[in-house]
C-alpha cells in the first residue's frame, strides 16, 4: 500500500513506470513460454498505472484495469481469428484505440 501510495505521489515515477514497462514489452522474447501471460500482466500494469492509479479503493482500480485488460484480449483474439491475414500495423493502431476508448470510458 505504501508503494501505491508513493507511485499516487509522485507523477514522474509513473512516467518512468510505464516507460519501462513499454521498453519491457518490445524485449520480450517472442517465443517464450510464459510470453503470453507476461504480456497480459504488462497491458494490466500500463493500464492501473496510467489511468486508475488515483482511484482510491485499490481493489477497484484493480478491477477497472482487469475489465480493460480483458477487453484488449478478446478484441485482439477476435481480430485475429475473423482477419488472420492482417498487418502488424493496422493490428496496433485497432488495439491502441480500443485501449485508450476503454480507459477513457471505463471508470
Amino acid at each position: 500500500m505504501n508503494l501505491i501510495k508513493e507511485i499516487r505521489m509522485r507523477k514522474n515515477l509513473q512516467n518512468l513506470i510505464l516507460f519501462m514497462l513499454f521498453a519491457l514489452i518490445f524485449t520480450l522474447p517472442e517465443n517464450h513460454i510464459f510470453g503470453d501471460i507476461a504480456l497480459i500482466v504488462i497491458i494490466f500494469l500500463i493500464a492501473y498505472v496510467s489511468s486508475y492509479i488515483n482511484i482510491v479503493p485499490v481493489w477497484k482500480g484493480f478491477l477497472y484495469s482487469f475489465f480493460v485488460t480483458l477487453i484488449i484480449v478478446v478484441v485482439f483474439l477476435a481480430t485475429i481469428s475473423i482477419f488472420p491475414n492482417i498487418s502488424y500495423l493496422l493490428l496496433m493502431a485497432i488495439l491502441a484505440i480500443t485501449g485508450f476508448l476503454c480507459t477513457y470510458l471505463i471508470g
